[in-house]
Protein backbone atom coordinates (compact mmCIF):
# COMPACT_ATOMS: atom_id res chain seq x y z
CA UNK A 1 0.00 0.00 0.00
CA UNK A 2 3.08 2.08 0.76
CA UNK A 3 4.48 2.03 -2.79
CA UNK A 4 0.86 2.78 -4.23
CA UNK A 5 -0.01 5.51 -2.04
CA UNK A 6 3.27 7.15 -3.51
CA UNK A 7 2.98 6.56 -6.70
CA UNK A 8 -0.47 8.26 -6.59
CA UNK A 9 1.64 11.38 -4.83
CA UNK A 10 3.83 11.14 -7.72
CA UNK A 11 1.99 13.69 -9.30
CA UNK A 12 3.08 16.50 -7.23
CA UNK A 13 6.71 15.22 -6.81
CA UNK A 14 9.78 15.60 -8.98
CA UNK A 15 10.78 14.59 -11.26
CA UNK A 16 7.69 12.98 -12.41
CA UNK A 17 5.15 15.84 -10.96
CA UNK A 18 2.77 15.76 -14.09
CA UNK A 19 0.41 18.16 -11.74
CA UNK A 20 3.20 20.28 -11.34
CA UNK A 21 4.27 20.75 -14.75
CA UNK A 22 0.91 21.18 -16.36
CA UNK A 23 0.15 23.72 -13.74
CA UNK A 24 3.14 25.62 -14.71
CA UNK A 25 2.38 25.36 -18.10
CA UNK A 26 -0.75 27.44 -17.13
CA UNK A 27 0.66 29.96 -14.71
CA UNK A 28 3.85 30.21 -17.32
CA UNK A 29 6.10 29.78 -14.13
CA UNK A 30 9.30 27.47 -14.02
CA UNK A 31 7.94 23.46 -14.00
CA UNK A 32 10.72 22.44 -11.10
CA UNK A 33 9.98 25.20 -8.68
CA UNK A 34 6.31 24.48 -8.72
CA UNK A 35 7.11 21.28 -8.20
CA UNK A 36 8.90 22.09 -5.24
CA UNK A 37 6.32 24.50 -4.38
CA UNK A 38 3.58 21.37 -4.54
CA UNK A 39 5.98 19.06 -2.13
CA UNK A 40 5.81 21.60 0.48
CA UNK A 41 1.98 22.57 0.42
CA UNK A 42 1.16 19.06 0.21
CA UNK A 43 3.78 17.15 2.78
CA UNK A 44 0.98 16.06 4.72
CA UNK A 45 -0.02 13.91 2.37
CA UNK A 46 3.14 12.27 2.24
CA UNK A 47 3.26 11.55 6.31
CA UNK A 48 0.34 9.97 6.58
CA UNK A 49 1.06 6.63 5.36
CA UNK A 50 3.79 6.92 8.21
CA UNK A 51 0.71 7.66 11.07
CA UNK A 52 -1.33 4.67 9.83
CA UNK A 53 1.93 2.66 10.43
CA UNK A 54 2.57 4.24 14.41
CA UNK A 55 -1.30 4.26 14.96
CA UNK A 56 -2.95 1.27 13.43
CA UNK A 57 -6.11 1.80 15.22
CA UNK A 58 -6.87 5.01 12.85
CA UNK A 59 -7.47 1.94 10.52
CA UNK A 60 -10.57 1.43 12.55
CA UNK A 61 -10.06 -2.61 11.61
CA UNK A 62 -9.12 -4.74 13.48
CA UNK A 63 -6.96 -6.47 11.67
CA UNK A 64 -4.77 -3.25 11.72
CA UNK A 65 -3.76 -4.18 15.27
CA UNK A 66 -3.40 -7.97 15.53
CA UNK A 67 0.56 -8.99 15.93
CA UNK A 68 1.01 -10.58 12.90
CA UNK A 69 3.92 -12.97 14.73
CA UNK A 70 0.73 -14.68 16.55
CA UNK A 71 0.21 -18.38 15.84
CA UNK A 72 -2.42 -19.31 13.17
CA UNK A 73 -5.42 -20.42 16.31
CA UNK A 74 -4.81 -18.18 18.63
CA UNK A 75 -5.35 -14.20 17.90
CA UNK A 76 -2.75 -11.89 19.62
CA UNK A 77 -2.59 -8.08 19.66
CA UNK A 78 -0.39 -5.44 19.17
CA UNK A 79 1.11 -4.19 23.22
CA UNK A 80 -1.05 -1.53 24.20
CA UNK A 81 -4.39 -2.86 21.86
CA UNK A 82 -7.05 -5.06 23.50
CA UNK A 83 -9.41 -5.26 19.24
CA UNK A 84 -11.88 -2.92 20.91
CA UNK A 85 -12.29 0.83 19.20
CA UNK A 86 -12.53 3.03 22.16
CA UNK A 87 -14.07 6.21 21.01
CA UNK A 88 -12.77 8.71 23.59
CA UNK A 89 -9.58 7.79 23.16
CA UNK A 90 -9.44 7.88 19.55
CA UNK A 91 -11.06 11.77 19.07
CA UNK A 92 -7.76 12.16 21.32
CA UNK A 93 -5.08 10.61 18.82
CA UNK A 94 -7.47 12.24 15.89
CA UNK A 95 -7.30 15.70 17.47
CA UNK A 96 -3.44 15.19 18.19
CA UNK A 97 -2.75 14.17 14.72
CA UNK A 98 -4.59 17.17 13.59
CA UNK A 99 -2.31 19.30 15.37
CA UNK A 100 0.95 17.83 14.75
CA UNK A 101 0.20 17.67 11.10
CA UNK A 102 -1.01 21.52 11.09
CA UNK A 103 2.47 22.20 12.53
CA UNK A 104 4.60 20.39 9.80
CA UNK A 105 2.31 22.01 7.05
CA UNK A 106 2.46 25.49 8.35
CA UNK A 107 6.65 24.73 9.12
CA UNK A 108 7.23 23.64 5.65
CA UNK A 109 5.22 26.28 3.95
CA UNK A 110 6.30 28.94 6.37
CA UNK A 111 3.26 30.37 6.86
CA UNK A 112 0.28 30.54 9.06
CA UNK A 113 -1.38 33.71 8.19
CA UNK A 114 1.86 35.38 7.84
CA UNK A 115 5.20 34.30 6.96
CA UNK A 116 6.82 32.67 9.25
CA UNK A 117 10.54 33.15 10.88
CA UNK A 118 13.28 30.70 10.34
CA UNK A 119 13.32 30.07 14.31
CA UNK A 120 8.77 29.50 14.40
CA UNK A 121 9.07 27.12 11.44
CA UNK A 122 11.97 25.40 13.27
CA UNK A 123 9.92 25.57 16.39
CA UNK A 124 7.24 24.18 14.86
CA UNK A 125 8.72 21.23 13.19
CA UNK A 126 10.32 20.78 16.43
CA UNK A 127 6.33 20.48 17.65
CA UNK A 128 5.14 18.46 15.66
CA UNK A 129 7.68 15.19 15.90
CA UNK A 130 6.66 15.70 19.25
CA UNK A 131 3.13 15.65 18.70
CA UNK A 132 3.43 12.44 17.30
CA UNK A 133 5.30 10.65 20.20
CA UNK A 134 3.38 7.78 22.05
CA UNK A 135 5.41 8.99 25.51
CA UNK A 136 2.72 11.18 27.41
CA UNK A 137 5.02 13.19 29.07
CA UNK A 138 6.31 14.49 25.31
CA UNK A 139 3.73 14.99 24.16
CA UNK A 140 1.35 16.46 26.46
CA UNK A 141 3.80 19.79 26.68
CA UNK A 142 3.81 19.95 23.26
CA UNK A 143 0.19 19.98 22.19
CA UNK A 144 -0.23 22.81 25.09
CA UNK A 145 2.71 24.61 23.50
CA UNK A 146 1.60 24.03 20.09
CA UNK A 147 -2.16 25.20 20.86
CA UNK A 148 -0.87 28.32 22.40
CA UNK A 149 0.98 28.76 18.93
CA UNK A 150 -1.10 28.37 16.60
CA UNK A 151 -3.51 30.71 19.03
CA UNK A 152 -1.09 33.52 18.99
CA UNK A 153 -0.60 33.40 15.11
CA UNK A 154 -4.17 34.02 14.88
CA UNK A 155 -4.34 36.43 17.24
CA UNK A 156 -1.54 38.49 16.10
CA UNK A 157 -3.85 38.28 12.31
CA UNK A 158 -6.55 39.63 13.74
CA UNK A 159 -5.32 42.29 15.13
CA UNK A 160 -3.56 43.07 12.06
CA UNK A 161 -7.03 42.64 10.13
CA UNK A 162 -8.88 44.89 12.88
CA UNK A 163 -5.62 47.96 13.22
Amino acid sequence: MFIFYFACASAITPPVAVASYAASTITRADPIATSFSAVRSGVVMFVIPFVFAFYPELLLIPAAVVDPRSSAGAVTYLVGYDGDIHIGALLGLLAKVILALYLLASALAQFDFMRLKYWDSAIRFALAAMIMSANPWIFGPAVFVGLFICARARLIHIQKVEG
